[in-house]
Formats: C-alpha cells, sequence, structure tokens
C-alpha cells in the first residue's frame, strides 16, 4: 500500500474490542499490517542495545513493587489459566536453572523487542521510497501544482509524492495543507508527506499535527515523532498521554518501543496499565509481551489476576505469548 493510498482511520481497528484471545490474534495480525503500510521501505536496522541500566522506578508504583520482589525465583505456574503446561514449566526451569527473576538488569533495550519498528537512529531521513510507475512521469513543477491547487485523491497523491521526491518548495506546501480548515484527507496525507520527507525541517511540522483536530491525526504524528528517536519520543508521548481520546493515547503505548531507558518506560506503564480502555491497556499488554523479560511479565501476570471478563482475557492472551516467547 502507498502512502497515497492510505488512510489513516485505518487505524480505527484499534478501538474494536477484542473480547477472546483469537480477537487479540486478529488485532496483532491488524497491527502489524497497519505498521508496514506506514512503512514499507526496507526496515532501518536499530542499533546495538545499550548497556542495562539500574531503574529508577519509585518504590510505591508499580514498577517498584514489582522490582522489589523480582530479585525471588517464582516457579512458573503450569496452569491451564495462563497456557502454560508442566512440561514447559519443567523446561523452563532447565533453561534458566530454575530462576527466570534472578537479574531484572538484563532487561534489553525495547528498541530491539520488535522488528516491525523502524526505529534505529536519532535521525530521520524519510523512507526513501520512489513514486509509483504512474506517478514518475509528472514533472516537478506539476506536482507541486496539484499539491496545492488539486482536489480530492489528486491532491493527496501529490502531498505524498512531493514528501517522497523532497522537493526544495515540499514542505511550505505540506505546511498549508496541514491547516484546520482543510479537509481531514488532506491533512493526513500532509503527515503522510511528512514522514515520507523525513528530516529536521519535517519535525516541527510534525509537531503542529499533534495538535490537530483530528485524534487519528493526532495519534500517528506521535508515532511519526517517534522516529526521530528516544528524546523526541518522551516528549510525543507524554503529549499522547495528556490527550482525551484513548486511540491517541493507545499510538502513545505504541511509540514506546522507541525508548531507549527503561527508567523512562516503567513510570508510563505505571500510567496506563489500570486504565479500563480498551484501545489503552490492550496496547500496554501488547508491549509487555514484546520484551523478554521476567519483569515485563510479572506486570502481566498482576493484571491477569485481579482483571475480569474481556480484560482478563487481554491479559491472559498476551501472558501466554510472552511465555511462549521464552520457551521457544
Amino acid at each position: 500500500m502507498t502512502w497515497a493510498r492510505l488512510r489513516l482511520p485505518v487505524a480505527l481497528g484499534l478501538l474494536c474490542a477484542a473480547a477472546a484471545g483469537c480477537e487479540n490474534a486478529d488485532q496483532d495480525a491488524a497491527r502489524s499490517a497497519r505498521i508496514q503500510a506506514l512503512l514499507v521501505s526496507p526496515r532501518v536496522q536499530p542499533a546495538d542495545p545499550p548497556a542495562s541500566t539500574a531503574t529508577s522506578a519509585a518504590p510505591g508504583s508499580a514498577a517498584g513493587v514489582l522490582r522489589a520482589s523480582a530479585r525471588r525465583a517464582p516457579v512458573v505456574r503450569a496452569t491451564e489459566e495462563n497456557g502454560i503446561s508442566v512440561e514447559d514449566a519443567q523446561r523452563l526451569e532447565e533453561n534458566e536453572g530454575g530462576c527466570l527473576n534472578e537479574d531484572v538488569a538484563a532487561f534489553k533495550s525495547i528498541r530491539t523487542m520488535t522488528e516491525e519498528f523502524p526505529w534505529g537512529s536519532e535521525r530521520w531521513n524519510g523512507t526513501g521510497h520512489p513514486d509509483p510507475g504512474p506517478l514518475r512521469a509528472v514533472t516537478n513543477a506539476e506536482m507541486l501544482r496539484r499539491a496545492a491547487e488539486a482536489v480530492g485523491p489528486d491532491r493527496e497523491h501529490a502531498l505524498v509524492s512531493i514528501g517522497r521526491r523532497r522537493l526544495p518548495e515540499a514542505l511550505d506546501v505540506i505546511a498549508r495543507a496541514q491547516f484546520h480548515d482543510q479537509p481531514q484527507a488532506v491533512r493526513e496525507m500532509a503527515l503522510s508527506a511528512l514522514i515520507e520527507h523525513g528530516g529536521p525541517d519535517a519535525l516541527p511540522l510534525m509537531w503542529r499535527a499533534v495538535t490537530d483536530p483530528s485524534e487519528y491525526v493526532r495519534g500517528m504524528a506521535v508515532w511519526a515523532i517517534a522516529l526521530y528517536g528516544h528524546a523526541e519520543a518522551v516528549k510525543a508521548i507524554q503529549a499522547a498521554l495528556d490527550d482525551q481520546h484513548a486511540y491517541v493515547v493507545g499510538m502513545g503505548i505504541l511509540a514506546t518501543t522507541a525508548l531507549r531507558d527503561e527508567a523512562d518506560f516503567w513510570p508510563i506503564m505505571d500510567r496506563v496499565i489500570g486504565s479500563d480502555e480498551q484501545v489503552i491497556f490492550q496496547e500496554a499488554a501488547y508491549v509487555l509481551s514484546q520484551i523478554d523479560s521476567e519483569f515485563a511479565r510479572d506486570y502481566l501476570r498482576r493484571e491477569y489476576d485481579r482483571s475480569k471478563d474481556n480484560r482478563r482475557a487481554t491479559f491472559r492472551f498476551y501472558l501466554r505469548e510472552s511465555l511462549r516467547k521464552r520457551l521457544y
């Protein structure tokens, strides 16, 4: 799918409640497809993870309580509820010497937890996508004119194209397309064009999108800003968590995969993990399930144990996924 065809509201699937584990699996597939649509160029390889650092979680926070207990070596619970058999529990004890929680400091950079995301440096220089064949024949001057003056899909295609081409006048045209009196589809494609364009001059315009009237534009702007690395991601995530719309908060949680330092990560989890909003607690559970850390699994276990109904089913699903990653 090209940027010109992408519509950010396709992420509305995040708001669909998954009442059972199989539906959560469908959500994961949809999430992967959405991220691949966002960045279809070859993935940027993540940098080597930094050395582990101690977390500064407050003693009374969930992170502090869990970390205080993490030095114990609990036996893996082999129950039907968490989906782990006795044989699998024994395999875990054999592989880990019977101690899964011994070294919480072995937490790896969250940036390395999944290949879906293009976090790789503190710079974002665009996708490097070429225009699709039919658009390549259009001159730069004509494409700029269409991006500024055309209507409907012609303008939307042109906005993304001038972003890809990184034309000298592109950012001025894109900035005008971000005005709140422009159609939402145009503002969405303006953000798509900024991600395609990249570079330091695109970043302030991405921040402008964080105040867009549409929650979909705001949420995707948070994700886009995180492309610029840890420092920008921290600020964007905080803006997302302060947003009144659950979709934006969910995208902020997804953007935590850009963080380099767990000391910034766990306080965010403390803040969002208890939410009753499906999109928020599901994204939190997904992110935790991708971290190969018993400390993260303790979060999932705790939420599973104290939750009911759909929330309990969600944490059960992601706890099982996390344990399966550890097993195999």
